[in-house]
């Protein structure tokens, strides 16, 4: 069983969830992502179809493609319970539906909004280890021309058959516990959970998507 260094220390994080999910994802096709049988563990081998689908949707350049990509990879109602934080229990089940919706477009249009940041070559599997809530991943994703490689995190829950993301660390930022912090200060700022909806719907509407820095 290979072992890795340990987990990467989650840094400082700022205002916005962005990409958030980025939180996800990456190009299809063998010449753009390492080979599935370079993947020593089944985790590695989802990590790097998913991978690979995000190159794919950075290169595509729309909306639509981020879109996809997350309902094929991500746990958006694991995502979307943990965002909540300590509301999740004070939030109307009514409005699951198109929180879940809302939330899945947020993040579309913010990886959207920095697809140039995924137009590598490929993602390199670094090493793996199992955790109390899941799979832990490192990558790196390499471009071409000489540009640095950027670590990219990846954490996987599920089994094999049915790995999805939950959260990915990307520009030092675990993008999940970033939702989660901004939509607490939304909430605590507006006085109940209804106050997400509002962020929510807000930004949708203007396609600005989030902020990563």
């Amino acid at each position: 069983m290979r072992t890795t260094p340990p987990a990467v220390t989650r840094l400082s994080r700022r205002h916005v969830l962005g990409g958030i999910c980025a939180a996800a994802l990456s190009a299809a096709g063998s010449a753009q992502g390492i080979s599935i049988a370079q993947a020593a563990w089944p985790g590695e081998a989802f990590v790097t179809r998913a991978g690979n689908d995000l190159i794919a949707a950075a290169k595509n350049g729309s909306v639509g493609a981020f879109t996809r990509l997350l309902n094929k990879y991500v746990d958006m109602n694991k995502v979307a319970r943990f965002a909540l934080g300590r509301y999740r229990s004070s939030f109307p089940e009514a409005n699951w539906g198109e929180y879940t919706e809302l939330l899945t477009k947020f993040m579309a249009q913010t990886m959207f909004n920095y697809r140039d940041k995924f137009k590598g070559e490929k993602f390199q599997v670094m090493g793996s280890r199992q955790t109390n809530t899941g799979l832990l991943i490192r990558t790196k994703l390499k471009f071409i021309g000489g540009r640095n490689a950027q670590p990219v995190d990846w954490k996987v829950v599920g089994s094999s058959g049915n790995f999805r993301v939950f959260d990915i660390n990307f520009q030092q930022v675990w993008l999940a516990v970033l939702l989660r912090d901004t939509f607490t200060t939304q909430i605590q700022q507006g006085g109940s959970p209804s106050a997400v909806m509002t962020y929510l719907r807000n930004a949708v509407r203007s396609g600005t998507g989030a902020t990563v820095e």
